[in-house]
């Protein structure tokens, strides 16, 4: 697992995948999120928000099956990492609640699977898988990190 701790050591950086980035704010006392970006926002930005935005009402026990509800403290993580990996033309995830309140990242295109998991604050668990080279991993510590640039640039450019 990559601890909540280690992520921010590798998006401290401002200038990412060739352009300049401010970090995303999440402010969840208003239920909202605000990224502020030092050039044009990156088009998947928008869905990203929108989709974080909607997990925010979802009730305790939304599943049927004792969901918990979204745990905001997910965000600020979950955008850090989005913007340290995600590149301009990079297709936005889709976004699926977590049972146990996390949020799961899943991109299911051009024969790439690539799921990472937010479970709580402290960890999160990347898989990926690429159907026309054959290369799969499951990464559950920080050597994932590594992995996921060149996951994500396959992704972008595929």
């Amino acid at each position: 697992m990559v601890s909540a701790t280690a992520i921010p050591q590798y998006l401290t950086h401002t200038h990412v995948a060739g352009r300049d980035w401010a970090r995303p704010l999440f402010e969840g006392d208003s239920g909202s999120i605000a990224w502020s970006w030092r050039q044009e926002e990156p088009p998947w930005r928008r869905a990203v928000r929108q989709r974080l935005e909607s997990l925010l009402a979802l009730p305790e026990n939304w599943d049927s099956y004792g969901g918990l509800p979204i745990d905001e403290g997910l965000f600020q993580p979950v955008l850090e990492f989005l913007a340290r990996f995600m590149r301009d033309q990079t297709p936005a995830p889709q976004i699926a609640p977590l049972s146990s309140g996390g949020v799961q990242l899943e991109w299911h295109t051009k024969g790439i699977d690539m799921e990472i998991a937010f479970a709580d604050r402290r960890r999160l668990n990347a898989f990926f898988e690429d159907s026309k080279t054959g290369e799969s991993w499951e990464e559950e510590s920080c050597d994932a990190l590594s992995a996921l640039d060149s996951a994500f640039d396959r992704l972008t450019i595929r």
